[in-house]
This record gives C-alpha cells, structure tokens and sequence, in this order.
C-alpha cells in the first residue's frame, strides 16, 4: 500500500494513523518540552553536525511551543518517527513543505534562528564543547534505540532527539487549520513502510479550499 506523506500527517494529529501501520505496531505521543523562540525563525538541522543553518519557510510569533515527539513502536523496537512544534490545538487540513535537512549523528533538532549567530560567534573549542554537552545530554535521556535533550543555550534551547533509524535526508511540513493559519510544524523520519514522498505539496488557493471541504466531509 502506497501512502503519501501529507495523508499519514494527517492521521498523525487526527489519532487515525493506525490505519497506517503493521500488525503489532502503534504509535506513541510523547511531550518532550516547551521550544523558545526568540525571534519566531525555526531552524531544523543536525546538532551534532553544525555546518549549516537552515531557516524554515515560515516566521511564527516569537514565544514558547510545545514540542512532541512520536516514538514508533515496531515489535521490540522503538524510534522517533515524528518530531512536532505544535503551534496551535486545532487539527490541520493541509501540508505545504517548510524545508528539509541532512543528519549524520543520527540526530535532528529544532531550535531558533539566534542560535546560529551565537554559533558562528563561537570558537572551534566552544562549538566542541557546546557538542560535547549535548551528547552528554542524549547520552543520559538514552532508553532503547532512541534519545531526547533540551539543551539551553543564551537565550533560547536546542531540542534534540534521534532521527528514525539514523542517517538521512528528512523533510519538514508546515500544517495549516481550516483557517489557513500554521498550527503545526512536523518532521517526519521514514520509519513506515511504502510511504511516497509528495515532491509538490505546494498548491493554489481554490485546491486549498477543495481539500479542507473534502477532508471535513470524510471525518
């Protein structure tokens, strides 16, 4: 069976994403800590690999977020398959793509724009130490197969959390209510099964509306 990301997004928040899953799997919600955010700019990228800092499409009001993750339990084993700043409590209609990042410590995070500045401010021996203290953070929040850290720095914090089953290329999704307000930012990890990557996802207003129409009359 063939998924398109956007839909099983959709089951995310909608608690409908069994639908998507093997026998003996499920999906569990985790709260993992509030995200501040200075300036409302998002970066998602490797903590551990600060080599670049990408901004997300998107500018939210500046203040906290709360920050999910979804561990995805596959027999005896586990991994975060979701990471979400939930910006709103209403349910989402629709995806458009906020940006995508390259992880190679097997670790994503989110964090706030004025991050990046105090990281190109640093020393090569304050960018190690400031590793350093992150993966001691990973290290003692480790349970099986996967970890999670709020590591705070200056005057905001650097959520950290494994990324599926390690390495990749992940994408990250802005979910827009019925309003067409952002209530949702999500990265998904690629630990289901046969589910197609959308490469366009951005679409016209008429289609907009075509779609929250057509999603309220299914629910």
């Amino acid at each position: 069976m063939h998924v398109e990301i956007p839909k099983v997004l959709l089951a995310l928040r909608d608690h409908t994403i069994d639908t998507y899953l093997e026998d003996e799997e499920y999906i569990e919600e985790k709260y993992l800590c509030d995200i501040h955010l200075p300036t409302g700019k998002i970066i998602a990228n490797d903590p551990l690999c600060m080599y670049e800092f990408p901004v997300l499409s998107n500018t939210l009001l500046p203040g906290k977020y709360p920050v999910y993750i979804y561990i995805h339990h596959i027999q005896t084993d586990q991994r975060v398959a979701f990471a979400e700043i939930r910006i709103q409590d209403t349910l989402p209609q629709y995806y458009e793509v906020a940006g995508n990042y390259g992880v190679d410590s097997a670790t994503g995070c989110y964090m706030d724009a004025s991050l990046a500045e105090v990281y190109k401010d640093y020393s090569k021996e304050q960018v190690e130490s400031s590793s350093q203290t992150l993966s001691t953070l990973l290290e003692e929040t480790y349970t099986h197969t996967y970890s999670t850290c709020n590591y705070t720095l200056d005057t905001a914090n650097i959520v950290a959390f494994s990324t599926g089953y390690g390495d990749g290329e992940y994408t990250c999704y802005f979910g827009y209510d019925s309003n067409q307000k952002i209530c949702t930012l999500i990265t998904y990890f690629d630990t289901l099964e046969e589910i197609e990557e959308v490469e366009a996802i951005q679409i016209s207003e008429e289609e907009k509306q075509r779609m929250i129409c057509k999603y309220k009359l299914e629910r």
